[in-house]
């Protein structure tokens, strides 16, 4: 997959119980996600958790549909089709993922 090279960099999710993440599984979920964006749209590496990714250099409707169809390729889930009309930031986008995941 795009992402064989990162694995080593992004391991993989980690959900400790049913109600959440440890901070170290959270911050290897953030890693992950971020590495997924990253690899449909590159400078959205320069972006904090907060910010707009919408904003990033390259970012469209079309990347916003390759990036929901690569996460949910990596981390083995499915995620809302209106993710984006949700969410505009990694962390939003890494919540969901991580719902997904728990679910």
């Amino acid at each position: 997959t795009v992402l064989d090279d990162l694995a080593s960099a992004a391991p993989e999710i980690v959900v400790t119980s049913e109600t959440g993440s440890s901070p170290r599984a959270r911050s290897a979920e953030s890693d992950r996600v971020r590495a997924v964006v990253a690899s449909v749209v590159p400078s959205v590496r320069q972006l904090g958790p907060a910010d707009d990714v919408r904003r990033a250099p390259g970012w469209d409707s079309l990347a916003a549909l390759r990036v929901i169809v690569t996460l949910e390729k990596e981390l083995g889930v499915v995620l809302p089709h209106d993710l984006f009309a949700r969410t505009y930031t990694l962390e939003g986008i890494e919540r969901a993922a991580r719902a997904e995941v728990s679910s």
